[in-house]
């Protein structure tokens, strides 16, 4: 027998073998998906608000850049349902920034689907959050400034407008002598602008991390002013009080924003950087 028949006999004894490895390793991936893309990842096992997702790793994560409604508050089950529909169940990348964690130990992060999606900033274009850059996590500030003025100027989800006639017409965040010792230093004046009354019930003054003030059942007259006090004190027809125990707007800069009971944008009113 010649080494090339010898040859030959071998390889067609070995082809079934050669077979059953390569039907073996199909049933292990199935074709088209590359290994890497989800090797090692983790993948979001719960969505806790349309902000904060968590892993099956046991690891809460805080989107960087981002804040959406707190529950109870309008556009808080739409703002969950929409990062559910982009992230559960699904493996996730995360990049960090300066700060690594915030103080409640969750992960601050910017998050990636496998096909490339900046889930952070999908929110932001979407409408379903507002832009909350805090120093000096701040990346991707431009982008991310960028998509909500985009979901603004096309009215999404929280940028909806509100034909309520009330505007922010001045504020005061650095107040006399040391904030914290003089809450009432700080306030937002709002005017009604129409020649209608506007009654206030369920109305909501909000600064950029979402602290929130509702204000009572009053109405306010044509061309009436009305100031909220960050403080505590006996209301008035001119006076709220928001009662907080610490200050609510930063001297460096800030946004108030004035919402509707059914959480459309009224106005808003942005100062600083």
């Amino acid at each position: 027998m010649s080494r090339w028949t010898y040859a030959c006999n071998r390889l067609g004894a070995l082809a079934p073998v050669l077979l059953w490895a390569v039907l073996l390793l199909a049933a292990c991936r199935p074709w088209g998906e590359p290994e890497s893309n989800t090797a090692g990842r983790p993948r979001v096992q719960r969505v806790i608000d349309g902000d904060t997702i968590v892993l099956d790793t046991g690891e809460t994560v805080r989107l960087i850049g981002v804040n959406t409604p707190e529950a109870g508050q309008p556009f808080y089950e739409d703002a969950k349902r929409f990062t559910e529909s982009l992230t559960l169940g699904r493996p996730v990348r995360l990049e960090g920034d300066v700060v690594p964690v915030d103080r409640y130990n969750r992960v601050l992060a910017y998050v990636y689907l496998e096909d490339g999606t900046f889930v952070n900033l999908e929110i932001l274009r979407q409408g379903y959050g507002q832009l909350y850059m805090i120093p000096p996590n701040v990346a991707y500030v431009d982008e991310f400034r960028a998509a909500e003025r985009e979901a603004r100027e096309n009215r999404r989800g929280l940028w909806r407008i509100s034909q309520a006639t009330l505007r922010i017409v001045a504020l005061m965040a650095d107040a006399p002598g040391s904030d914290r010792a003089n809450l009432n230093g700080e306030w937002v004046e709002i005017q009604n602008v129409g020649n209608r009354p506007v009654r206030l019930r369920g109305f909501t003054l909000s600064d950029a991390s979402n602290k929130g003030f509702t204000f009572p059942d009053m109405v306010l007259a044509p061309g009436e002013r009305l100031r909220v006090y960050t403080g505590s004190g006996t209301p008035s027809p001119g006076a709220l009080y928001w009662g907080s125990p610490s200050p609510i707007w930063n001297n460096d800069g800030d946004t108030a924003y004035l919402r509707a009971p059914d959480g459309s944008l009224v106005d808003m009113y942005a100062y600083g950087e």
